[in-house]
């Protein structure tokens, strides 16, 4: 499996590159300033480098400069010989940079790309892939070490088991418990089930606020598909089996879910929520159902929706309304004994989430389940 530094200072950028090394199922260590970057290239074997030439010196000390980056790519040929590691550079100065490029190829570098990364066409992804396909071509003694393994068995599916810090399929690990990128939040919104025993099929929009509020759709397909692609890498090179694009995640007919070949198993001190748990409403025939938070509402809420919190004023409204009631604010006062102003922030909270909604008539009004 290659194996990538990537040096950067910047968390956010961080959540982008890490959603893509992903997607390569590639595995990476993290720097964000220029000592610790080079103590990690000094111990370890990587297959590139991703370098953002502006960071500090040293750990929570200093101000990010270039000099510093330019430092480490003389480093590295010093270290691990010219031109024998490629270094794409990353960069969100592009005029300074260009004006640098002569002299920053000549120190060492093998590509650049520009911060934000693009979506389409050159994408990050797409400079890595390139960059790797060039080296291998340029040193063909080292892509000739690898053995090509037999062809490929259909996958079959297999269990998706949970564990308090990573997740595995069919007992190898695609997704561990970080602080950074969306993949951990997306399997435990997917692993639940509704009335029917099916797994819950959520909308990229409702997916995208039950994962964070703040979150787009379009940052919520480039989560899933890079997920997806760390799947098929994964199953393939470790398990050589040809694992398609919507074996284990589809969202044909209708919502993203996980597929009936999945077979989910918690190994973290849960259990897995019952059906009747479930509210599980539907859309027509497709069964799209709102963010997971909605659809467990009696049940234990702890670790099963990352990033969605429901308080107890949330969960009864939700689960009067199920049962096909119609609820107004007087009635979570009275409820509850709370002031009203408590219980306006609760239900704007899940109109916000898209779970209910106001019907304004008949007057004085009421509040119901979001249309499905």
């Amino acid at each position: 499996m290659m194996r990538t530094l990537v040096v950067e200072d910047d968390g956010e950028i961080m959540k982008s590159v890490e959603d893509t090394l992903l997607g390569l199922g590639h595995k990476h260590d993290w720097a964000d300033n220029l000592q610790d970057a080079k103590q990690l290239l000094e111990a370890n074997h990587y297959d590139y480098v991703l370098l953002d030439l502006q960071i500090p010196a040293q750990p929570n000390r200093g101000f990010a400069k270039i000099e510093h980056g330019r430092s480490l790519l003389e480093s590295i040929q010093h270290v691990k010989g010219n031109g024998r590691l490629p270094i794409i550079i990353m960069t969100g100065y592009g005029k300074q940079c260009l004006d640098q490029t002569v002299e920053l190829l000549a120190l060492g570098a093998t590509q650049f790309i520009s911060k934000p990364f693009p979506e389409t066409g050159r994408t990050l992804a797409r400079v890595i892939q390139d960059v790797l396909a060039e080296h291998r071509r340029r040193f063909p003694d080292a892509a000739a070490a690898v053995n090509q393994p037999p062809k490929a068995a259909p996958f079959g599916g297999g269990p998706l088991a949970f564990y308090p810090d990573h997740i595995e399929l069919c007992g190898e690990t695609i997704v561990e418990r970080t602080h950074r990128g969306h993949a951990w939040a997306v399997l435990h919104l997917l692993r639940e089930r509704n009335s029917r025993s099916n797994y819950v099929r959520l909308s990229g929009e409702a997916l995208a606020k039950a994962v964070n509020r703040g979150l787009g759709q379009n940052a919520i397909a480039q989560c899933v598909a890079a997920l997806r692609e760390r799947i098929t890498t994964t199953v393939r090179d470790r398990l050589n089996l040809a694992c398609g694009k919507h074996d284990v995640i589809d969202n044909r007919g209708g919502g993203y879910h996980l597929t009936p070949k999945i077979i989910v198993e918690i190994h973290d001190g849960e259990q897995a929520p019952p059906a009747e748990n479930v509210t599980g409403h539907v859309t027509g025939d497709t069964g799209v159902t709102k963010p997971n938070a909605a659809a467990n509402v009696t049940g234990d809420m702890k670790n099963v929706t990352p990033g969605v919190s429901l308080n107890e004023r949330q969960k009864w409204v939700l689960t009067r309304l199920a049962s096909d009631a119609k609820i107004t604010r007087l009635d979570v006062e009275k409820q509850f004994d709370v002031a009203a102003r408590t219980v306006k922030r609760d239900l704007k909270n899940l109109l916000g989430l898209g779970l209910v909604e106001f019907a304004a008539k008949p007057r004085p009004g009421h509040y119901r389940l979001a249309k499905r």
